[in-house]
């Protein structure tokens, strides 16, 4: 049977500015970047793919043009008036049956007032699997003015967290893959990372790579494009997840976890290469057990 592959990515491809001038780019070369993007993505190669901080429909739009060929399904919630978008985009091989956005109740204030943000739920009618519904999120940081790893920003990203799987609990006869940044994990914010865990998700990179994942990082502090960013004083962490709750693993198997798009590929103003994002992918792929 065909296995069924999944990648999560954070793009980070925020920038706030006005006149030409940049009063928020928490990583730069977003143009770069953006260019790069598409062809990072077929490197890949995933079935479906879910990616975080693409804020600007017309850069969604490009990149849904560009692949196309390769995903010809694609959505994104539509924001608000006047707020900035969620950042979530969805691309698949197979047709999504149904699409939902979930705006969290719980948020810093900055954030409640400003940003379009919440998980994003999507249908997918899986040849050899049957339907299985992604929940794609990105739960908070602490907004501008906390810390990613403080009481209050832990406080908030649980009741996200809760959201999150208490919808998912609602259809328990539905597989929901839940994936995206977190925000939490390995060493960062392991109290809401345990949630999951706790709520009988398996993280299904560790699943595969067992203690060895309690190294890996898919956000590093070190890198060019957070060295010198507004949290370039976190430490290297292992926040973006691709989570299925234990009751599946008796039906899916694991077949390949990694990390993907590492490596310094894109060529940039002053001779300089960097990452095509400031995460680093998630890669899985399923098959029937």
């Amino acid at each position: 049977m065909p296995p069924l592959s999944l990648l999560t990515l954070n793009c980070g491809l925020l920038r706030i500015g006005l006149l030409g001038r940049a009063f928020l780019e928490p990583a730069p070369f977003i143009a770069e970047r953006l260019a790069a993007l598409p062809a990072a993505l077929r490197s890949v190669d995933a079935d479906i793919v879910a990616l975080q901080e693409i804020y600007r429909a017309e850069h969604k739009r490009e990149v849904m043009r560009a692949l196309a060929d390769r995903w010809p399904h694609a959505a994104f919630p539509t924001p608000k008036w006047l707020k900035l978008d969620s950042g979530l985009l969805v691309l698949s091989r197979v047709p999504i049956a149904a699409t939902a956005f979930f705006p969290y109740r719980a948020a810093p204030a900055d954030e409640r007032r400003l940003v379009h943000r919440g998980f994003f739920a999507t249908d997918h009618d899986v040849p050899d699997f049957g339907r299985v519904r992604l929940l794609s999120f990105h739960t908070t940081a602490g907004g501008l003015r906390h810390d990613p790893e403080d009481a209050f920003t832990d406080a908030v990203r649980g009741r996200q967290i809760d959201a999150i799987l208490d919808h998912a609990e609602r259809d328990p006869a539905t597989p929901h893959v839940l994936l995206g940044d977190l925000n939490a994990g390995p060493p960062v914010s392991m109290g809401n990372y345990r949630q999951v865990l706790e709520r009988g998700y398996a993280d299904l990179y560790a699943a595969f790579h067992g203690a060895a994942a309690e190294r890996a990082v898919t956000w590093d502090s070190r890198q060019p494009l957070n060295r010198r960013g507004p949290h370039a004083h976190q430490r290297p962490q292992r926040i973006d997840h691709i989570f299925l709750h234990q009751r599946w693993l008796e039906r899916f198997a694991v077949a390949d976890a990694r990390l993907v798009l590492d490596e310094p590929n894109v060529a940039v103003r002053g001779g300089e290469r960097v990452t095509v994002a400031d995460h680093y992918g998630v890669y899985v792929r399923l098959a029937r057990a």
